[in-house]
């Protein structure tokens, strides 16, 4: 190792330098000096080695969490929603057997239940209604009201619609 030492002083400083620091044991100094500066370097290099390697595995750990976290709300959104989605479906499928329930009771009914726009547009026409006023249904949908309206009430129930479009609840009539 000696031998480094003094090929670095004879490109320096020639051949007489190398020697010298040969031989009046300064090579073994500045051989010290140089070990001692490379382990100060090579302690700094572990330190900040270790500092990197915390740092890696805080990295890690917070990705890590972040990333199960994410899985996790991930999951709970999609449960959520299929909760939310069967509620739904729950709520339809009652909503459309108490629709279906209804409109049997409509069509079973002996009396004319009879379902027109605020225009007086007959929109539906029960079982009771044909056998009432003679008209099958596709005869009388589409059609007006007025239709099967006596002259002598025609106004009243003119009148009755437009009460309706306000939002005024009207008592039946005949």
């Amino acid at each position: 190792r000696w031998w480094r030492l003094a090929i670095a002083a004879r490109r320096t400083g020639g051949l007489a330098e190398a020697q010298a620091a040969v031989m009046n044991n300064r090579g073994r100094e500045l051989m010290r000096e140089m070990r001692s500066l490379v382990d100060d370097l090579q302690r700094q290099q572990r330190a900040k080695l270790r500092a990197w390697t915390a740092e890696s595995q805080r990295s890690e750990r917070i990705t890590t969490i972040t990333d199960l976290a994410g899985t996790l709300m991930g999951v709970g959104t999609v449960g959520l929603a299929y909760l939310l989605f069967r509620r739904e479906r729950r709520q339809r499928e009652r909503a459309d057997d108490a629709g279906r329930q209804l409109a049997a009771i409509v069509e079973s009914s002996d009396d004319a239940i009879v379902g027109e726009t605020l225009e007086g547009v007959i929109v539906s026409w029960n079982a009771g209604a044909e056998r009432i006023y003679g008209y099958s249904a596709a005869e009388a949908i589409g059609q007006t009201i007025f239709m099967i309206c006596p002259p002598e009430v025609m106004g009243e129930a003119q009148h009755n619609l437009e009460l309706v479009g306000r939002g005024i609840r009207i008592e039946p009539f005949e």
